[in-house]
């Protein structure tokens, strides 16, 4: 959900909200035109979403890598014993 604090919300007739914000984007401060749904959740633009794909893609990797990193260490305990 978002933070209603720095927006103006508009309906459209159409459904949905074109809201007003007011901070800052892209490093610069001003007003803001953006859209939003019905349920007034922003729409995000397509910069938002790489952003939040990127993320979850290095989120996730880090754990394959976690994930691998114990089964290696798994598989020399069962190899070795416990003098590995």
């Amino acid at each position: 959900m978002t933070n209603h604090e720095n927006f103006s919300f508009y309906p459209l007739k159409r459904g949905g909200f074109q809201s007003q914000f007011f901070g800052k984007f892209k490093n610069i401060n001003g007003t803001w035109l953006r859209w939003c749904d019905a349920d007034r959740n922003v729409i995000k633009t397509g910069d938002e979403i790489a952003a939040e794909k990127n993320l979850e893609i290095s989120q996730k990797d880090a754990q394959i890598k976690q994930a691998l990193l114990l089964a290696i260490e798994m598989g020399l305990k069962f190899k070795f014993g416990d003098e590995y």
